[in-house]
């Protein structure tokens, strides 16, 4: 006689992405996601630009370090060389690496895919 063995489900995320608007805190942009992140977080694949308030024109901000929000383990602090001013335009974007130890990556073993120029909350 055939049996079938049946398993609880786990309650682990399948996806993994932005949770929120990304938001502007002093020089640093903050990124909370649906899943915990692993360390190391690298910074490679992450672009932030800041536009000009006066003639608009967007230059890339240098990125100097990536690491796990202090409060939040859901949350992924990228710093930034400079400090945007309220009403700047900041934009952030990922771009998924083809090497997999070079990607964002949650406890869950599942790797952050590429996220499209997104606009960042900076009052």
């Amino acid at each position: 006689m055939p049996f079938e063995i049946r398993f609880p489900k786990a309650n682990v995320s399948t996806i993994f992405t932005l949770s929120q608007t990304p938001i502007i805190s002093n020089n640093k942009v903050l990124l909370t996601f649906t899943d915990t992140v692993t360390t190391p977080v690298p910074k490679d694949g992450f672009t932030v630009t800041v536009a000009d308030t006066i003639d608009g024109i967007a230059t890339t901000d240098v990125i100097t370090d990536a690491e796990i929000g202090v409060n939040n383990q859901n949350t992924i602090e990228l710093t930034l060389t400079t400090v945007p001013t309220s009403g700047q335009i900041v934009t952030v974007a990922y771009n998924k690496n083809t090497n997999m130890l070079n990607n964002v990556k949650s406890t869950n073993g599942l790797y952050l895919n590429s996220i499209p120029t997104t606009t960042v909350t900076n009052n």
